[in-house]
């Protein structure tokens, strides 16, 4: 078994898997995270779900590391630094991804409920995943509902309005953001499959409300 088939099966018994990879300078590079709500369920029954600062990140350093480690590779996350890993520029390099306009990246089967908890870096040139085929999916989309949904009109072909957002979930949250997450983001029809489940949707809220 080589280095790709033994890292999807580790990745998978903690509810994570292989977004893309890359070689370069004689090293295969695999990003690491996962679509929808799939690694809630290890996340949310471990010991870090009720650490105070960054429960998410401790963990994605403990499950990622341990693999890493377990399989001759160096792990890299995004929440080290400075100086930070490139992690916008590897995300183009391994699945082509383009920005929303809410200003994450939209994937062809994820839609926006998506994220990278880190990387891998093994020596030599291992397999690589199969990329998909980017297209504009928001350029493609007339309606936009991501832009006119919002109840507070924070987002706009301008950018997002951050305080009128935090303001918005901290009074009167007329659209259950902050139990089943944003609403303008749950608008938009692609990967609507995997919209992230309550528990998870209200924990990345929590987070966001008490740094705004």
């Amino acid at each position: 078994m080589g280095i790709f088939q033994e890292l999807s099966s580790a990745l998978s018994q903690v509810g994570l898997i292989i977004r893309g990879g890359f070689h370069e300078d004689g090293a295969t590079l695999y990003l690491v995270g996962h679509g929808g709500s799939s690694f809630w369920k290890s996340f949310s029954s471990s010991e870090f779900i009720d650490q105070e600062d960054n429960p998410l990140d401790s963990w994605s350093k403990q499950v990622i590391g341990e693999i890493a480690f377990a399989l001759e590779g160096e792990a890299i996350y995004p929440s080290d630094g400075p100086p930070y890993a490139p992690f916008q520029q590897w995300v183009r390099k391994a699945e082509g991804l383009l920005q929303s306009p809410l200003g994450m990246m939209i994937h062809p089967q994820f839609g926006l409920w998506h994220a990278y908890r880190g990387a891998i870096c093994f020596e030599g040139k291992h397999e690589l995943p199969d990329k998909s085929e980017v297209s504009d999916i928001c350029g493609s989309c007339m309606d936009k509902p991501c832009l006119n949904t919002c109840p507070v009109d924070a987002f706009s072909m301008d950018g997002y309005d951050v305080p009128v957002c935090a303001a918005h979930i901290k009074s009167s949250d007329t659209k259950d953001c902050m139990s089943k997450g944003c609403f303008a983001r749950r608008n938009c029809p692609n990967g609507q499959e995997y919209i992230y489940q309550s528990d998870h949707a209200n924990f990345h809220m929590k987070a966001f409300q008490k740094n705004h």
